[in-house]
C-alpha cells in the first residue's frame, strides 16, 4: 500500500508535459539534439509546433511516432489523420 501512495505521488508531482523541446525528443529516440535538428528538417519526425520563436513537438505526437516505428512525416500525418477520423 505504502508503494501505491509513493507511486501515486511521484506520477502526480511530475505529469507529462505537452510540448517537448528538441532535446527532450532527441533523448527519446536515443540520438544526438543535432541529429534531431537534421531530421526535422529532412521531414523525417512529426512536425513541430512554434511558439513566439521557439520550436516544440506535441508529446502525445512523440509517443505515437515511436510506437509507429518512426515513420516519415507524410506517412505519420496520413496515420494520425486516419486515426482522428475513427
Amino acid at each position: 500500500m505504502k508503494n501505491d501512495v509513493l507511486t501515486l505521488a511521484s506520477e502526480s508531482s511530475h505529469p507529462k508535459p505537452p510540448l517537448l523541446t528538441s532535446e527532450q525528443c532527441a533523448r527519446m529516440c536515443g540520438i544526438s539534439r543535432r541529429t534531431w535538428h537534421r531530421l526535422s528538417a529532412s521531414a523525417k519526425v512529426p512536425s513541430p509546433v512554434k511558439i513566439g520563436g521557439n520550436v516544440r513537438w506535441r508529446s502525445s505526437d512523440m509517443e505515437l511516432f515511436l510506437e509507429w516505428n518512426c515513420p516519415s512525416r507524410e506517412e505519420f500525418e496520413q496515420r494520425k489523420e486516419a486515426l482522428n477520423a475513427q
